[in-house]
């Protein structure tokens, strides 16, 4: 039986990405003297935005990341729930236990969990700073269900990358991929999500225990 939703927060809760990758343009160019490439907002979807600038570019990685960091904490109360996920909660939360899994830092996520209202639905917030390894790892998913004190059996994740798909399935979970945000159907179906939602309140309508 199906106890808990895990839910990926940028791109899935809060329509955050957009002003992610402005915040990342403008630290390029004020740093790099170059614009943020469709490519390489694209490889930041999904994964610590820190350590893989810190890959991209060791000597001034860091520097990037602060100035974006900077740029997306000044602009953060423009971030809103997607259309329709604070009714989902609402309707699913006597049901069920909700957590977050995020790439993002743990921090930056409770706080635009704060700024859109959501906070009061969610028990627990996985940061990247909470494991060592990240999605498609399934680390960070295995430390939120331990936290919940609950098994692999009776969680789902619901996200809208091809990182969260596979993290989910490496860990032995449901998962959901989601279009609303980022999500491509087309891509996301090649990592073999258990169902792909066009809407958040689309999950409504699944049969969960025919997922399992």
């Amino acid at each position: 039986m199906i106890k808990a939703i895990i839910f990926d927060c940028d791109g899935t809760l809060v329509d955050s990405e957009t002003l992610s990758a402005i915040a990342t343009d403008h630290a390029f160019k004020s740093i790099l003297k170059k614009p943020l490439t469709e490519e390489e907002s694209n490889g930041l979807l999904g994964r610590p935005a820190n350590r893989v600038l810190k890959e991209w570019f060791p000597n001034s990685g860091k520097d990037i990341f602060e100035e974006a960091s900077a740029y997306f904490r000044e602009r953060m109360k423009e971030i809103k729930p997607y259309d329709d996920i604070e009714k989902l909660l609402n309707i699913l939360h006597k049901d069920f236990r909700f957590a977050v899994v995020s790439s993002s830092s743990r921090f930056i996520v409770q706080e635009m969990l704060d700024i859109t209202g959501l906070n009061r639905y969610f028990e627990l917030v996985i940061g990247h700073e909470d494991t060592e390894k990240h999605k498609p790892d399934p680390e960070p998913l295995m430390e939120c269900i331990k936290r919940l004190g609950l098994a692999e059996s009776e969680c789902i994740y619901v996200g809208d990358q091809p990182y969260d798909i596979m993290a989910a399935r490496s860990a032995g979970i449901v998962v959901l991929g989601t279009t609303w945000g980022s999500g491509n159907s087309r891509v996301l179906r090649e990592y073999k999500p258990h169902a792909i939602l066009e809407k958040p309140l689309d999950i409504l309508s699944l049969k969960f225990d025919r997922l399992i």
